[in-house]
């Protein structure tokens, strides 16, 4: 296959599988200093970003997105870290990682549209060339002025400490999951033995990651008494709900847009520009809010409530442009998806150990990226079961099975087939595609109900003003162990 003939949303799932290897980077930062694994996960971004955009071959490209997906998932998950939780308190940071909520919102609601729109104007190599000048600069930036604490552990020593197995292990439990889905119901039909064993042995392999963070690694991926809470349960719980909702809106939006309502890729970003820019005001302003009062919870429990709401209004959405309908919903949905960036992962902060916050950071950052990955996998199945529940009425409208197929697959990149078909056809398929996304809204605003049910459990706690560096060093992470493992024997001497 030829890189041409690819789109960045048929190759987003490939990077995803790699998306468990930033879990080690906290592990590795600990003992080896943040700075230095910051740098390197930015290097490794850059470089699978220069594979991507001089990649000839489709094998090519979606190398370069597995190396792009394990650098950009240690930059997400790093920074919450080393920018935040290392040079300030944990209300005081509340402002920051408002400003991070609102980068990442803005990038995540925009980014795959105007991904689209250079690959249909410029070339796909654009969606990864531009990155190259931007991140360059940023690399600069953090290597010239980041002044965090490098307790200066040797390569060989940081390397061992490392949870290789583990890694591994939930790789391919992932790669296992997510080629089930993907595969299911498109190469292979649901019941068939390859993609029934494939979830199937997917789920054992994540028990088998569970039982090897509990009783083998020394120094875990995720330490399993972070799961002792119930707030950090419940915190745990948001953002994955989230993350698989809000991931839903960025790429089907654009696909309702221009396979529904016959809009161009660059039209189709103006009419986003309702949500991201909603998304990015409301991130930066809980985070103002956050510091100012201290308050988390009213953020997170009021936010789930208007997303649920807004993606609710969505299955109400016409296969006809309806302005007042495109943009209130949307406007409702980011007052609600904005404040449950990065609000969340304050709740998981305040609710471990200072010697967790890394491990627990890294945990809510694998949640989202896991639901998010899953999510768009789902999403599609859902369109795809629904669009051809509509093949025999579009079929009998001379409509080729190909393009029912094409149309199916939920890509904003099928959306040109629609200009090769007559007025009564074209009509007929984007009542359809309404039909199908609004079966699938309908998913996503019970999976944020389920979000907002378990935000009720995270409950207040104050957030301290007082800022305690926190110190990295395999003799520190060490010293955690220890303690921890006395604690555990002191709590079983006193229960016998």
């Amino acid at each position: 296959m030829h890189l041409n003939q690819l789109t960045p949303g048929s190759v987003r799932p490939t990077c995803s599988p790699m998306r468990p290897l930033p879990l080690s980077g906290p592990s590795v930062a600990k003992s080896s200093g943040r700075k230095p694994i910051l740098l390197l996960a930015s290097v490794i971004f850059l470089v699978g970003n220069l594979v991507c955009a001089l990649a000839h071959r489709g094998a090519m490209l979606i190398a370069g997105r597995a190396i792009q997906g394990a650098g950009g998932g240690g930059l997400i998950i790093l920074v919450n870290i080393t920018t935040i939780s290392d040079l300030f308190s944990m209300r005081g940071g509340g402002k920051y990682f408002g400003f991070i909520g609102m980068v990442w919102a803005t990038a995540s609601a925009t980014g795959p549209v105007i991904g689209g729109a250079l690959a249909e104007k410029v070339s796909c190599r654009w969606c990864f060339y531009i990155n190259l000048p931007c991140h360059g600069a940023a690399f600069l930036v953090l290597l010239l002025f980041l002044k965090v604490y490098n307790p200066r552990t040797g390569i060989l020593e940081g390397l061992r400490a490392i949870d290789w197995v583990g890694s591994l292990v939930v790789i391919g439990a992932l790669l296992m999951l997510l080629l089930g889905l993907q595969f299911g119901g498109i190469t292979h039909p649901w019941d068939s033995a390859t993609i029934v064993c494939l979830i199937i042995f997917s789920v054992i392999v994540f028990v088998v990651f569970f039982v090897i963070e509990w009783k083998v690694a020394k120094y875990p991926l995720i330490p399993l008494r972070i799961f002792k809470k119930r707030a950090a349960l419940a915190a745990l719980a948001v953002p994955s709900t989230h993350g698989f909702a809000f991931v839903a809106a960025a790429y089907f939006l654009p696909f309702y847009f221009q396979v529904g309502l016959g809009a161009s890729p660059i039209n189709s970003t103006v009419w986003f520009l309702p949500l991201a820019l909603v998304l990015a005001l409301f991130s930066i302003v809980t985070g103002g809010f956050i510091k100012k009062t201290g308050h988390y919870v009213e953020f997170i429990v009021g936010g789930l409530v208007f997303a649920t709401l807004g993606f609710g209004l969505f299955i109400d959405l016409p296969s006809y442009k309806s302005w007042a309908r495109i943009v209130i919903f949307q406007i409702i949905a980011a007052v609600g998806s904005g404040p449950n960036f990065q609000a969340p992962l304050i709740a998981m902060q305040t609710n471990v150990t200072p010697a967790d916050i890394a491990t627990g950071t890294a945990t809510f950052g694998f949640t989202r990226n896991f639901s998010s990955a899953i999510s768009i996998v789902i999403g599609g199945v859902i369109i795809q079961n629904r669009m051809l529940s509509h093949a025999d009425e579009l079929g009998k409208a001379e409509i080729p099975q190909k393009t029912i197929n094409l149309l199916a697959g939920g890509t904003a990149g099928s959306a040109y087939v629609i200009n090769q078909l007559s007025d009564s056809q074209r009509s007929l398929i984007r009542d359809a595609v309404a039909d199908s996304v609004s079966g699938m809204w309908i998913f996503y605003a019970c999976m944020l109900f389920v979000g907002l049910l378990a935000s009720l459990g995270i409950g207040r706690t104050q957030l301290s003003k007082k800022h305690d560096e926190h110190k990295t060093g395999l003799a520190t992470e060490e010293a955690n162990r220890l303690a921890h493992e006395k604690k555990v024997v002191e709590q079983e001497e006193a229960g016998s």
